[in-house]
Parts: structure tokens; sequence; C-alpha cells
């Protein structure tokens, strides 16, 4: 249908699923896919949460990765709507962010050989407008998987690192 968005690792396509009703869905077609990225994608693609993208195939011989398409808004132009205005985003609304990144990690992080994300930034988050679950927070959607990393077998991903980029949007 039309192109979503373009980046340094190629080009997000909007398009109908034939023989799924016109299901609309996101193609990601890169120059070419790692190995790494390649095994990050089939692992993905088993998920199923709530506040994770839904990886709906992988066309390894085009460089296409298809999925499911959020409709709605990302966190970073949520946050610039909301600054262009007099006020800052509530205390609820930002716990109900924070749940549904944090509970998309969790997901990730408790894989059988965990994955961490490496790339999580309000461009990589979406609302979307229809509920994908029970809770408030189910429609925060982490997407955006191409910095994504499995540990091996037996490591941990986790270490002591410094955070930064917190946005005073976030101060209450």
């Amino acid at each position: 249908e039309r192109k979503l968005m373009s980046g340094g690792q190629g080009a997000v396509w909007l398009a109908k699923r034939r023989g799924f009703q016109g299901e609309r869905v996101a193609i990601k077609v890169s120059q070419q896919f790692e190995a790494r990225e390649v095994e990050n994608l089939v692992a993905i693609t088993q998920l199923s949460h709530p506040n994770l993208v839904k990886f709906v195939d992988f066309v390894e011989q085009q460089s296409a990765l298809v999925m499911e398409y959020i409709e709605g808004i990302s966190l970073r132009d949520h946050l610039k709507k909301d600054a262009g205005g007099s006020q800052q985003l509530g205390w609820i609304e930002v716990k109900t962010i924070m749940r549904g990144i944090l509970s998309g990690l969790a997901c990730l992080h408790t894989m059988d050989r965990a994955m961490s994300h490496r790339d999580v930034k309000p461009d990589n988050v979406m609302i979307a407008n229809t509920a994908r679950g029970d809770r408030d927070s189910d429609n925060i959607v982490l997407i955006d998987f191409g910095l994504s990393k499995r540990a091996d077998a037996g490591q941990t991903i986790t270490k002591s690192e410094t955070f930064t980029g917190v946005s005073t949007v976030f101060q209450s």
C-alpha cells in the first residue's frame, strides 16, 4: 500500500496479506539480514505476548520480515504531541507505558535463551489504537528487534550499566 518508514537497515512497507481477508501487515525489507538476526527472528516468531510485535513470516531469500501492523502512534510522537501542550504525562499514563514495556522485556529475558532488545527508545514503542489484551498496558508494543541479541547457552545477559536518556517528560 505505502512506505511507512525507512532507515539505515531498510524500509518498512504497509501491505495486505493474501488469503487472510486483507489483513494489514508491515513488511521490513532489508539489504540483507545477518545470521544473528535470522536466528533471532526465528526465535521471536515463536513468541506470543501482547507487548511484543507479532512476527508472521520471514522470507530469507528476499530479506523480508512480515509482522503485524500496529495501528497507532509511536511513543516518540505521543511525547512530542504532549510536549507541545502545557501538560506533561500523568503518573498513571507513565505507569501504564512502563508496565507494557517492562512486561514485553520480561518475556524476552525469560526465553530459553534470553534475548536483549538493545534498542528500547520512544521510536521503538508503539501505542496501539485497539486493545490487545485485558490490561490497559497491553496496547503498549515493543517493535524493531534489529539490534536484539540472544544469550549463548548458559550465558546471562544481565550486567550493571548506567542508564542514560531519561526524559524530563517522565518526571513527576
